[in-house]
């Protein structure tokens, strides 16, 4: 009698185990880390210069596409407040990265702290400086696709 009921408890706590273990959802983010890997840098960095193309031109259906879906749902943007949450660029400028974290959110999706520097370009010249630029990135390295957001730079301060 003592070894069937031996036995059912511990069938009954494999199982409870199995099932508690079954139920855990998969945390897959990370703190934000300093970017070092060269390839990821340029990549993001060409996203955020595609955003200042975007920004230049007040491509409103594009930055509404490139917009990370959250952020535009989150403020409402649609094609008559756009400008009201991006501050549109007067003269052309190219986009230099100086800086950025990466934390990853989900299994394929990953989260890129930018900063750099927007740079007025002339012919016989070096740009000349216009000021700094916080973006933050998704990357989605499986459908390799992407979305920017305004950011604070909170990170870089």
């Amino acid at each position: 009698m003592l070894i069937i009921i031996f036995i059912a408890l511990v069938v009954i706590l494999i199982t409870v185990y199995y099932l508690k273990d079954r139920n855990k959802e998969k945390s897959y983010y990370t703190e934000p880390e300093i970017v070092t890997n060269n390839s990821s840098f340029y990549t993001v960095s060409s996203c955020v210069s595609k955003y200042v193309s975007y920004l230049y031109n007040k491509d409103i259906d594009n930055l509404l596409v490139l917009l990370n879906q959250k952020y535009i749902e989150k403020n409402n943007i649609d094609i008559s407040n756009i400008f009201e949450y991006l501050i549109p660029l007067d003269s052309y400028q190219t986009f230099k990265a100086k800086k950025m974290y990466v934390s990853r959110v989900d299994e394929h999706i990953y989260k890129y702290y930018v900063y750099g520097v927007l740079e007025e370009e002339y012919i016989d010249s070096y740009g000349k400086y216009v000021g700094d630029l916080y973006v933050v990135v998704y990357l989605n390295e499986e459908g390799m696709t992407f979305s920017v957001e305004p950011y604070d730079g909170e990170i870089f301060k």
